[in-house]
Protein backbone atom coordinates (compact mmCIF):
# COMPACT_ATOMS: atom_id res chain seq x y z
CA UNK A 1 0.00 0.00 0.00
CA UNK A 2 2.72 2.24 0.75
CA UNK A 3 4.43 1.40 -2.44
CA UNK A 4 1.47 2.78 -4.32
CA UNK A 5 0.93 5.97 -2.63
CA UNK A 6 4.29 6.82 -3.38
CA UNK A 7 4.14 6.42 -6.80
CA UNK A 8 0.95 8.41 -6.51
CA UNK A 9 2.94 10.90 -5.54
CA UNK A 10 5.29 11.24 -7.76
CA UNK A 11 3.04 10.48 -10.69
CA UNK A 12 0.78 14.26 -9.22
CA UNK A 13 4.78 15.81 -9.33
CA UNK A 14 4.53 15.44 -12.93
CA UNK A 15 1.46 16.48 -13.62
CA UNK A 16 2.22 19.88 -10.97
CA UNK A 17 4.87 20.58 -13.90
CA UNK A 18 3.13 19.42 -16.58
CA UNK A 19 0.25 22.11 -17.28
CA UNK A 20 -0.38 19.76 -20.45
CA UNK A 21 1.16 16.87 -21.63
CA UNK A 22 0.89 14.27 -24.47
CA UNK A 23 1.31 10.19 -23.56
CA UNK A 24 4.70 10.23 -24.69
CA UNK A 25 5.46 12.76 -22.47
CA UNK A 26 4.15 10.46 -19.98
CA UNK A 27 5.77 7.26 -21.02
CA UNK A 28 9.02 9.06 -21.13
CA UNK A 29 8.40 9.92 -17.56
CA UNK A 30 7.71 6.24 -16.50
CA UNK A 31 9.89 4.94 -18.19
CA UNK A 32 12.59 7.12 -16.64
CA UNK A 33 12.05 5.06 -13.05
CA UNK A 34 12.95 1.98 -11.46
CA UNK A 35 9.80 0.58 -11.19
CA UNK A 36 8.36 -0.75 -14.17
CA UNK A 37 5.66 1.24 -14.41
CA UNK A 38 4.93 1.96 -17.91
CA UNK A 39 2.95 -1.01 -18.88
CA UNK A 40 0.64 0.24 -16.23
CA UNK A 41 0.11 3.42 -18.05
CA UNK A 42 -3.37 3.18 -19.58
CA UNK A 43 -4.62 2.47 -15.42
CA UNK A 44 -2.44 4.97 -14.13
CA UNK A 45 -4.14 7.91 -16.34
CA UNK A 46 -7.76 6.31 -15.42
CA UNK A 47 -7.28 6.79 -12.03
CA UNK A 48 -6.24 9.98 -12.25
CA UNK A 49 -8.86 11.41 -14.80
CA UNK A 50 -11.53 9.23 -12.38
CA UNK A 51 -9.81 11.39 -9.50
CA UNK A 52 -10.32 14.54 -10.99
CA UNK A 53 -6.74 15.14 -11.85
CA UNK A 54 -6.58 14.69 -15.11
CA UNK A 55 -9.01 16.17 -18.18
CA UNK A 56 -8.80 14.22 -21.50
CA UNK A 57 -8.44 16.79 -24.35
CA UNK A 58 -8.03 14.49 -26.85
CA UNK A 59 -6.39 11.09 -27.83
CA UNK A 60 -3.17 11.01 -26.01
CA UNK A 61 -3.12 14.59 -24.91
CA UNK A 62 -4.03 15.57 -21.56
CA UNK A 63 -4.48 18.75 -18.90
CA UNK A 64 -3.15 18.56 -15.33
CA UNK A 65 -5.57 20.00 -12.76
CA UNK A 66 -4.22 22.06 -10.35
CA UNK A 67 -4.24 21.38 -6.92
CA UNK A 68 -7.30 22.78 -4.99
CA UNK A 69 -8.82 23.16 -8.78
CA UNK A 70 -12.04 21.41 -9.75
CA UNK A 71 -12.00 19.37 -13.48
CA UNK A 72 -15.70 20.92 -14.22
CA UNK A 73 -14.11 24.39 -13.85
CA UNK A 74 -10.73 24.06 -14.86
CA UNK A 75 -9.59 26.13 -18.27
CA UNK A 76 -6.49 24.79 -19.39
CA UNK A 77 -4.00 27.24 -21.52
CA UNK A 78 -5.18 27.46 -25.31
CA UNK A 79 -1.36 27.79 -26.56
CA UNK A 80 0.25 25.55 -23.73
CA UNK A 81 -2.28 22.88 -25.67
CA UNK A 82 -1.52 24.14 -29.18
CA UNK A 83 1.72 24.08 -28.70
CA UNK A 84 1.61 20.18 -27.63
CA UNK A 85 -0.18 19.10 -30.82
CA UNK A 86 2.64 18.06 -32.62
CA UNK A 87 6.30 17.84 -31.78
CA UNK A 88 6.85 20.60 -33.83
CA UNK A 89 3.60 22.84 -32.84
CA UNK A 90 4.19 26.09 -33.52
CA UNK A 91 1.50 28.93 -32.22
CA UNK A 92 0.72 30.47 -35.59
CA UNK A 93 -1.35 33.50 -37.37
CA UNK A 94 -3.99 35.26 -35.63
CA UNK A 95 -3.12 33.13 -32.36
CA UNK A 96 0.61 34.45 -32.64
CA UNK A 97 -1.10 38.22 -32.70
CA UNK A 98 -3.38 37.20 -29.42
CA UNK A 99 0.57 35.10 -27.64
CA UNK A 100 2.34 38.52 -28.37
CA UNK A 101 -0.51 40.66 -26.84
CA UNK A 102 -1.15 42.76 -29.66
CA UNK A 103 -4.45 41.27 -31.47
CA UNK A 104 -6.92 44.01 -32.20
CA UNK A 105 -9.88 41.17 -31.52
CA UNK A 106 -10.27 38.21 -29.74
CA UNK A 107 -11.30 34.48 -31.71
CA UNK A 108 -11.83 31.67 -30.04
CA UNK A 109 -9.67 29.46 -32.41
CA UNK A 110 -5.52 28.21 -31.84
CA UNK A 111 -3.63 28.28 -35.47
CA UNK A 112 -0.69 25.95 -34.78
CA UNK A 113 1.85 25.49 -38.04
CA UNK A 114 3.56 22.27 -38.39
CA UNK A 115 5.33 19.49 -40.52
CA UNK A 116 2.30 17.36 -39.03
CA UNK A 117 -0.86 18.67 -39.65
CA UNK A 118 -3.82 17.01 -37.84
CA UNK A 119 -6.68 15.09 -40.12
CA UNK A 120 -9.53 17.83 -38.84
CA UNK A 121 -9.46 20.58 -36.50
CA UNK A 122 -11.15 19.53 -33.06
CA UNK A 123 -12.86 21.91 -30.45
CA UNK A 124 -12.45 22.12 -26.73
CA UNK A 125 -13.88 24.16 -24.14
CA UNK A 126 -15.41 26.61 -27.34
CA UNK A 127 -11.70 26.93 -28.81
CA UNK A 128 -11.27 25.54 -32.21
CA UNK A 129 -7.50 23.83 -32.33
CA UNK A 130 -6.44 24.31 -36.68
CA UNK A 131 -3.15 23.04 -37.82
CA UNK A 132 -1.49 24.41 -40.56
CA UNK A 133 1.19 22.33 -43.03
CA UNK A 134 4.64 24.55 -43.10
CA UNK A 135 5.25 25.83 -46.08
CA UNK A 136 7.12 23.63 -48.89
CA UNK A 137 9.12 26.21 -49.84
CA UNK A 138 10.50 26.70 -46.22
CA UNK A 139 11.01 22.75 -46.25
CA UNK A 140 12.64 23.13 -49.24
CA UNK A 141 15.28 26.22 -48.66
CA UNK A 142 15.71 24.22 -44.72
CA UNK A 143 14.32 27.55 -43.11
CA UNK A 144 11.18 26.19 -41.17
CA UNK A 145 12.45 27.73 -38.31
CA UNK A 146 12.88 30.86 -39.38
CA UNK A 147 11.34 33.26 -37.34
CA UNK A 148 9.96 31.19 -34.73
CA UNK A 149 10.68 32.02 -30.84
CA UNK A 150 11.22 30.02 -27.63
CA UNK A 151 9.12 31.33 -25.13
CA UNK A 152 7.79 30.37 -21.59
CA UNK A 153 4.23 29.98 -21.07
CA UNK A 154 3.42 28.35 -17.34
CA UNK A 155 6.60 27.17 -17.19
CA UNK A 156 6.62 25.45 -20.45
CA UNK A 157 8.34 26.24 -23.77
CA UNK A 158 6.44 27.60 -26.05
CA UNK A 159 7.00 27.95 -29.86
CA UNK A 160 5.35 30.67 -31.23
CA UNK A 161 5.98 32.46 -34.76
CA UNK A 162 7.76 36.15 -34.13
CA UNK A 163 5.71 39.40 -34.77
CA UNK A 164 7.57 39.93 -38.04
CA UNK A 165 7.00 36.29 -39.11
CA UNK A 166 3.59 36.53 -38.16
CA UNK A 167 3.39 39.71 -40.28
CA UNK A 168 4.11 38.03 -43.48
CA UNK A 169 2.05 34.96 -42.70
CA UNK A 170 -1.24 36.65 -41.80
CA UNK A 171 -0.87 39.23 -45.47
CA UNK A 172 0.37 35.31 -46.83
CA UNK A 173 -3.53 34.26 -45.85
CA UNK A 174 -5.38 36.63 -44.80
CA UNK A 175 -8.18 34.96 -43.79
CA UNK A 176 -5.86 33.28 -40.64
CA UNK A 177 -4.78 36.66 -39.23
CA UNK A 178 -9.20 37.73 -39.11
CA UNK A 179 -8.55 40.22 -42.56
CA UNK A 180 -6.57 43.20 -43.26
CA UNK A 181 -8.36 45.23 -40.49
CA UNK A 182 -7.82 42.88 -38.18
CA UNK A 183 -3.92 42.80 -39.28
CA UNK A 184 -4.09 46.70 -39.35
CA UNK A 185 -5.71 47.18 -36.05
CA UNK A 186 -3.36 44.92 -34.96
CA UNK A 187 0.22 45.83 -35.91
CA UNK A 188 -1.06 49.94 -34.86
CA UNK A 189 0.22 48.20 -31.12
CA UNK A 190 3.57 46.98 -32.40
CA UNK A 191 6.51 50.56 -32.38
CA UNK A 192 8.65 48.71 -33.93
CA UNK A 193 9.93 45.90 -36.16
CA UNK A 194 13.34 44.51 -37.95
CA UNK A 195 11.91 44.91 -41.79
CA UNK A 196 15.25 42.91 -43.22
CA UNK A 197 14.05 39.99 -41.31
CA UNK A 198 9.92 40.33 -42.80
CA UNK A 199 12.01 41.20 -45.85
CA UNK A 200 14.11 38.00 -46.08
CA UNK A 201 10.84 35.74 -44.72
CA UNK A 202 8.27 37.18 -47.73
CA UNK A 203 11.46 36.08 -50.22
CA UNK A 204 12.11 32.71 -49.12
CA UNK A 205 7.85 32.54 -48.90
CA UNK A 206 8.32 33.03 -53.09
CA UNK A 207 4.67 34.48 -53.37
CA UNK A 208 4.73 37.49 -55.63
CA UNK A 209 0.87 38.56 -54.15
CA UNK A 210 2.33 37.89 -50.95
CA UNK A 211 5.74 40.24 -51.42
CA UNK A 212 3.19 43.24 -52.81
CA UNK A 213 1.16 42.80 -50.02
CA UNK A 214 4.05 42.84 -47.28
CA UNK A 215 5.57 46.07 -49.47
CA UNK A 216 2.67 47.98 -49.93
CA UNK A 217 1.77 47.21 -45.96
CA UNK A 218 5.11 48.31 -44.85
CA UNK A 219 5.09 50.83 -47.32
CA UNK A 220 2.38 52.70 -45.37
CA UNK A 221 3.50 52.80 -41.78
CA UNK A 222 7.56 53.70 -43.51
CA UNK A 223 7.36 56.59 -41.05
CA UNK A 224 6.39 54.92 -38.17
CA UNK A 225 8.40 51.86 -38.44
CA UNK A 226 11.69 54.00 -40.61
CA UNK A 227 11.48 52.01 -43.50
CA UNK A 228 13.67 53.01 -45.96
CA UNK A 229 13.08 53.27 -49.69
CA UNK A 230 16.03 50.73 -50.51
CA UNK A 231 14.27 48.10 -47.94
CA UNK A 232 10.93 48.92 -50.20
CA UNK A 233 12.84 48.59 -53.48
CA UNK A 234 13.77 44.69 -52.44
CA UNK A 235 10.49 43.67 -52.34
CA UNK A 236 9.26 45.70 -55.71
CA UNK A 237 12.07 43.95 -57.55
CA UNK A 238 9.69 40.39 -56.83
CA UNK A 239 6.47 42.31 -57.50
CA UNK A 240 3.86 40.58 -60.00
CA UNK A 241 4.67 41.38 -63.36
CA UNK A 242 0.67 41.81 -63.86
CA UNK A 243 -2.19 42.93 -61.34
CA UNK A 244 -3.04 40.97 -58.36
CA UNK A 245 -5.88 41.43 -56.17
CA UNK A 246 -4.91 42.18 -52.60
CA UNK A 247 -8.45 41.38 -51.14
CA UNK A 248 -9.77 38.70 -54.37
CA UNK A 249 -13.37 38.59 -52.73
CA UNK A 250 -13.56 42.35 -51.29
CA UNK A 251 -12.66 43.63 -54.39
CA UNK A 252 -15.31 41.63 -56.49
CA UNK A 253 -18.10 43.14 -54.18
CA UNK A 254 -16.13 46.83 -53.69
CA UNK A 255 -14.65 49.88 -55.90
CA UNK A 256 -10.74 48.64 -56.60
CA UNK A 257 -7.69 51.04 -57.73
CA UNK A 258 -4.86 49.78 -59.13
CA UNK A 259 -1.75 51.13 -57.01
CA UNK A 260 1.25 50.63 -59.74
CA UNK A 261 4.13 50.71 -57.76
CA UNK A 262 2.76 47.27 -56.17
CA UNK A 263 1.00 46.05 -59.07
CA UNK A 264 -1.73 45.49 -56.47
CA UNK A 265 -5.66 46.23 -57.05
CA UNK A 266 -6.87 47.54 -54.17
CA UNK A 267 -10.75 47.83 -52.33
CA UNK A 268 -11.08 51.49 -51.47
CA UNK A 269 -11.89 50.83 -48.74
CA UNK A 270 -8.56 49.58 -47.93
CA UNK A 271 -6.84 52.74 -49.65
CA UNK A 272 -9.30 54.89 -47.54
CA UNK A 273 -8.50 53.26 -44.25
CA UNK A 274 -12.59 53.25 -43.58
CA UNK A 275 -12.53 51.52 -40.45
CA UNK A 276 -10.77 54.67 -39.12
CA UNK A 277 -13.56 56.96 -39.70
CA UNK A 278 -15.91 54.67 -38.11
CA UNK A 279 -14.02 54.94 -34.96
CA UNK A 280 -13.89 58.67 -34.85
CA UNK A 281 -17.60 58.45 -35.86
CA UNK A 282 -18.09 56.69 -32.91
CA UNK A 283 -15.33 57.85 -30.57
Amino acid sequence: MKENIKVRDTNIDFFRKHPVFTTAEFDDFLASGDRGRLGNRKRLLHYHKEQGHLLLLRQGLYASVPAGASATTHLPDSYVIGAKLTPDATIAYHAALSFHGVAHTWREECIVVTRQPLVRPFMYQDITYRTVSTPSRLIQANEACFGIELRDRLGQAVRVTSLERTLVDVLDRLALGGGWEEVWRSYEAVPYIDSDAVIHYAQLLGNTTTIARVGYFLECQRERWMITDSALELLRQSKPTQPHYLHREQSAISPSKLVSQWNLIVPEWILQRSWEEYDAAFA
